[in-house]
């Protein structure tokens, strides 16, 4: 499943509607996320992990993995 995003939404008394995001996206934008992959040992180059990958957190793309133990907190995708 990829490009999966939650979003809940509520209405008020005046059928007003609130929309909230209940997840994180995990794209070279997010600060957070920035901040994982360089203390991984990763660059983010043009908000990009690498200056190629958009996306933070992916299976596959071995390429960019440097531990074979996939761990999120060595490896920088």
């Amino acid at each position: 499943m990829g490009d999966t995003k939650a979003v809940l939404v509520s209405f008020d008394n005046n059928k007003k509607a609130k929309v909230v995001s209940k997840t994180i996206e995990h794209k070279g934008t997010n600060l957070r996320e920035q901040e994982r992959v360089k203390q991984a040992g990763g660059t983010i180059i043009q908000n990009r992990v690498s200056g190629s990958l958009a996306v933070t957190r992916a299976l596959g793309d071995l390429d960019l993995k440097k531990e074979a133990n996939f761990s999120h907190n060595t490896n920088f995708i």
